[in-house]
């Protein structure tokens, strides 16, 4: 039997460089904290192929008598959910220079093969073709289970996430006449997430690889246009750049223990293999605008300085973001090069056609030190190519305070 295994991919939303308020230069006062928490909720069951097609998941697998014909066409049609909380930090080191962190902390990851069975060939031992059931008999005949859902990941935690902004345009008082501003943000990933177990024909990671949304160290640069005086300040323009780079990565085999006939990888792979992840490069261009401000009313929050009331940030924004993000060549590298590109064709050279909105709420200008919100991550109405395609819900609060 061909060796067949599934890892749980591409379902996170970038949590430090998609920062939960408007424009991407946005930074914190100096000496201020804003604590998010968010909830992510992410679904998985279709992928861009190499001719940008949406498909399953995991393409067809046809299985073959050993020395005769065609046993039938064994379909996946997975299913891939993961729900996550996503704690994340952000300190204002001076007006213009913010530093934060984010702890994506895994609730749940549930996988379903949903297998479906073609017929193959007329089977004369049998007397007829091989029944979905006939093909799982013959293989735990032999010691090989039927893959069944499975549910993991209960509390683990991923890479852990920082990030650097800086709005250099601060020191230049032409881009403040114009409206404008320069920053640029540097992300990187600690590797405290988990990966794959390798002996499962069905499982999940949760490192920065195997969710698949982020690169392990990243640079940003981003420019935003305001419209303070002629709209009222009631829209922002936004344009970034950014490449993320992966690092090596060895991983171990494995021996076949639990799955012999699907994962016996190891007396050809080796004890341990590498995955060097395909870079990510790309841009984003976003849109923020302000139907609903509100009134500079004086609460508690304002007492101690008055002339703060208006530069609160305004009731209601909603915000429109594209993402294009092109995917290089992942490769893998162990003792079968066979094994290696088996792996390395679904993960070829790509894009992704990423769509987000969000609509934030601010309380600042009613007294309640709270900005909740809720947003949506689309990849499945954009065409793309070699790509997963999750969608995904986020929703959350934020809370902004000043201990000093």
């Amino acid at each position: 039997m061909r060796a067949f295994q599934f890892t749980l991919c591409t379902l996170l939303c970038l949590l430090l460089p998609a920062m939960a308020w408007a424009g991407f230069t946005e930074t914190l006062p100096q000496g201020t904290f804003l604590f998010d928490i968010g909830y992510v909720h992410s679904v998985v069951e279709n992928r861009w192929d190499d001719d940008g097609e949406l498909v399953p998941l995991i393409d067809p697998i046809e299985r073959y008598e050993p020395g005769a014909g065609k046993q039938g066409i064994l379909v996946p049609q997975v299913r891939a959910e993961l729900a996550m909380i996503a704690p994340q930090v952000y300190y204002g080191i001076l007006d213009n220079l913010l530093f934060g962190f984010g702890v994506p902390i895994m609730l749940y990851s549930d996988v379903d093969p949903r297998f479906e069975w073609e017929r193959g060939d007329y089977q004369w031992n049998l007397g007829r073709s091989y029944s979905e059931d006939d093909f799982w008999q013959w293989a735990g005949s032999m010691g090989q289970p039927e893959p069944q859902p499975w549910r993991g990941n209960e509390g683990t935690l991923g890479d852990v996430l920082l990030g650097l902004r800086f709005r250099y345009s601060d020191y230049w008082s032409w881009f403040d006449k114009h409206d404008m501003a320069l920053a640029m943000m540097l992300i990187g990933a600690l590797p405290t997430g988990t990966p794959p177990d390798p002996e499962l024909v069905i499982t999940a990671g949760t490192t920065s690889w195997d969710l698949h949304a982020n690169g392990e160290f990243g640079i940003h640069l981003s420019y935003d246009k305001f419209f303070k005086k002629s709209l009222d300040n009631r829209l922002t323009l936004g344009f970034e750049v950014f490449y993320e780079f992966f690092f090596p990565r060895e991983y171990e085999s494995s021996t076949g223990e639990e799955n012999p006939l699907m994962l016996t990888y190891r007396p050809y792979v080796g004890k341990r293999y590498t995955i060097d992840g395909g870079d990510f490069s790309g841009f984003s261009v976003q849109t923020d605008i302000v139907p609903w401000r509100g009134r500079a009313r004086q609460t508690w929050l304002t007492r101690s300085n008055p002339d703060m009331a208006a530069n609160l940030p305004p009731l209601l924004t909603l915000t429109l973001r594209y993402t294009f993000t092109h995917l290089q060549q992942t490769d893998w590298q162990s003792n079968s090069e066979i094994w290696d590109w088996e792996r390395e064709k679904l993960w070829k050279p790509g894009y992704k056609n990423i769509l987000f909105g969000q609509v934030a709420f601010s309380l600042l200008r009613l007294g309640i030190p709270l900005q909740p919100y809720v947003a949506y991550r689309n990849l499945t109405w954009i065409p793309g190519k070699n790509a997963r395609a999750p969608n995904v819900l986020l929703a959350g609060t934020k809370a902004i305070l000043k201990f000093w």
